[in-house]
């Protein structure tokens, strides 16, 4: 279920399969079967190695016009056990002595409560792991964004794409993510952490104002890196 391929030049697709609803259920990945010492981000400035990846959920509740992630895993959103995250992490520390983690997650900020509970394990865990991960321009609190940093995060990688309010509507973004990214950015550096700015250039209806919006809301914000 879920195959596509190809027959004498005909496309078959079996598109019954259903989403998996217990993520728990599948073991950690094969690890053994590539050569670890290779997994590198040298692009993250805070990046030690051994280096490993993990996700922590699947789905994207967004419908952004430029991404295929809410169609390839459904936009509802399931999520990994905390215990099974930390189980994960020990695993990589003690069988590879990894000591940096990206969550891969399209939006790891998208459940507070659950970072909230993550974070907090971590921390109780002193695993002297440090991490980097993917956030959407939601308002976060302070205080959990410091709790973040004591469990280990160093680094926030921040899709915002656009600072003009009428592009953002044309990839189907709320425009309010302009201020947004704002406090979130502005909370971030004073928990610590280094910030990830990241846009699109060349979305529907973008124009050389819209670009300047963007390149000025860089200037203002002052990531330490925007691309």
């Amino acid at each position: 279920k879920g195959v596509s391929y190809k027959k004498n030049g005909i496309l078959f697709s079996d598109k019954s399969a259903q989403l998996l609803e217990n993520l728990d259920s599948i073991p950690f990945p094969d690890r053994d079967a590539i050569d670890t010492s290779k997994y590198q981000d040298y692009y993250n400035l805070n990046y030690k190695g051994p280096f490993a990846t993990i996700i922590t959920s699947r789905g994207c509740p967004t419908n952004c016009v430029y991404c295929t992630s809410s169609n390839f895993w459904g936009r509802r959103v399931r999520f990994r056990n905390v215990d099974s995250v930390i189980g994960e992490i020990k695993y990589l520390k003690s069988r590879y002595n990894t000591k940096y983690v990206d969550f891969v997650d399209d939006i790891f900020n998208l459940n507070k409560k659950w970072l909230d509970e993550f974070c907090g394990k971590l921390i109780k865990e002193k695993l002297s792991i440090n991490w980097s991960c993917n956030m959407y321009p939601f308002d976060m609190p302070l205080d959990l964004l410091r709790k973040a940093k004591a469990s280990g995060g160093n680094t926030i990688k921040l899709g915002l794409q656009s600072a003009d309010e009428s592009v953002l509507t044309n990839i189907n973004r709320n425009p309010k993510t302009v201020i947004d990214a704002k406090m979130l950015i502005r909370n971030a550096k004073k928990a610590g952490f280094l910030i990830y700015l990241d846009f699109i250039f060349g979305l529907p209806g973008e124009t050389k104002e819209s670009l300047v919006k963007n390149i000025k809301f860089s200037v203002n914000t002052n990531p330490a890196v925007a691309k």
